[in-house]
């Protein structure tokens, strides 16, 4: 488990070690806050010959980083933590960078050099950007706020273009050799592939815990999904839905929605408002005059409503149902009158919108109309929702479990399993290369030095806080 997510986490160490500076960045040249007390100029350590010391602008990047994800910034166990994984990954990337440095080129340095001269110029046109800078923008306009650019990025945020360059260099060197380092373990060992049987099992353990999180919970399930999270089962109940909208009039349908609002709310208790004395030897204010109520909305005036829609499409409405009875594919019909852009997506014309009884993401009026239809093939009657008139068909029932594992989950499962081998395997081989340095450690040091069973404590106990809430 530790060297898993040693592996997962030291893939990003160098990789965010630039661009994060200027992704956090405030658009607005002014002054951050005063800075904290200076970290000491104190010797930790020596790495083959190289001196690391305690305010090491990448060491201290690292730490504050990994501060600002513990749990407990002032307990000294997270501190621990903090400075042993910040020393670390200092330490892996200047061997890696070493260990490039014995196979690149200087062609692939230029090349380096370049690729670190255009985000450095990436930089400076998207600060230049926020000052409103643009092509029609004059010379003497865009050298003014370059110069401010450049000023602010030197004083406030410490990167000179020579500083910004070189670091990236260093950080697109560690990235590169990594990717290298990991195809050639890939090549070597055959077995670090995952087999089909490997990934069915994968899958199977990913839709179980899926299931095992959510379950038949249909309001989570949905908005887990609206949120971007794609599930591979489908709980009990699901039926596929397709439908034909059609385009009302607007001031009638905000008639009629005004009127069903008013109805709802009128059905609400209002809460009572508690009368307040006037404090002693005060006057009470006078009452303001009381507010011209509306006329009592009733059922009869939100039905009269709702029919004077369906009245406005009746010839159309007519014709559909007439067309269906005499034997046209509901499909056919929804190409013809339907108004509703999700339905001319080939696949959601064929399985139809995943529609169950307890659905919360569909108009409260759509998803009853659909959960009232009692077989594959049955047609609604024309209903009215808050976007206009809806006439649904039940296509299909959904099958309820996991749902059939197609060709692009497959690949992302197979990347999935090879790539945690990969950086295990990649971790292994880092541990190695740090076990054969020169490795000297100050007394001030000991306290940076990496701790494998901590390390191990401190995860078991974040995995069972994990488990318990």
């Amino acid at each position: 488990m530790m060297k898993k997510l040693f592996a997962l986490l030291l893939a990003l160490a160098m990789l965010l070690s630039v661009s994060a500076v200027f992704a956090e960045t405030p658009v607005e040249l002014t002054s951050p806050e005063p800075t904290a007390t200076p970290v000491p100029d104190t010797l930790l350590a020596t790495l083959n010959g190289r001196e690391i010391r305690e305010n090491d602008e990448m060491l201290q990047y690292y730490y504050t980083n990994l501060m600002n994800q513990v749990t407990d910034p002032d307990g000294e166990t997270d501190q621990a933590i903090a400075r042993m994984l910040a020393m670390r990954y200092l330490m892996q990337a200047l061997i890696v960078n070493s260990k490039a440095s014995e196979v690149y080129t200087e062609t692939d340095y230029e090349a380096f050099r370049a690729q670190a001269q255009q985000e450095w110029n990436d930089v400076l046109n998207s600060f230049m950007a926020d000052l409103g800078i643009t092509e029609t923008s004059t010379e003497e306009e865009k050298a003014a706020a370059r110069a401010d650019t450049l000023s602010y990025l030197e004083t406030e945020v410490g990167y000179t273009e020579e500083k910004y360059i070189e670091e990236s260099i260093d950080a697109i060197v560690y990235n590169s050799y990594i990717e290298k380092m990991k195809a050639d373990l890939f090549a070597a060992y055959p077995d670090l592939a995952a087999t089909e049987e490997e990934i069915q099992q994968h899958y199977k353990d990913l839709t179980a815990e899926e299931q095992e999180i959510v379950g038949n919970e249909v309001p989570s399930y949905e908005l887990y999904k609206n949120y971007g999270y794609s599930f591979h089962y489908i709980p009990e109940g699901y039926r596929g839905i397709i439908h034909i909208l059609l385009k009302v009039d607007e001031d009638l349908l905000k008639k009629y929605q005004d009127l069903a609002n008013r109805l709802e709310e009128s059905k609400s208790p209002e809460e009572p408002v508690e009368a307040t004395a006037a404090p002693e030897g005060e006057t009470p204010a006078a009452t303001e005059a009381p507010a011209v109520t509306e006329e009592p909305v009733t059922e009869e005036m939100v039905e009269a409503a709702r029919q004077e829609i369906l009245d406005s499409q009746k010839a159309v409405i007519d014709e559909i149902l007439a067309k269906f009875a005499a034997g046209t594919p509901f499909e056919d019909l929804v190409a013809e009158y339907g108004t509703d852009p999700g339905m001319q997506s080939p696949d959601n014309l064929k399985n139809g919108y995943p529609v169950h009884a307890e659905s919360v993401i569909y108009d409260p009026v759509f998803t009853q109309a659909a959960a009232s239809l009692g077989k594959v093939g049955d047609i609604s009657d024309p209903v009215v929702s808050s976007v206009g008139i809806h006439i649904l068909y039940y296509l299909r029932d959904l099958p309820a479990g996991p749902e059939e594992l197609d060709e692009q989950t497959r690949a992302q499962l197979k990347a999935e399993i090879e790539n945690e081998r990969v950086n295990l395997a990649l971790s292994e081989l880092l541990d190695q290369w740090q076990s054969e340095a020169d490795l000297v450690w100050t007394a001030e040091g000991e306290a940076w030095q990496y701790d494998a069973a901590m390390l191990d404590a401190y995860v078991a106990a974040m995995q069972g806080a994990d488990e318990a809430e």
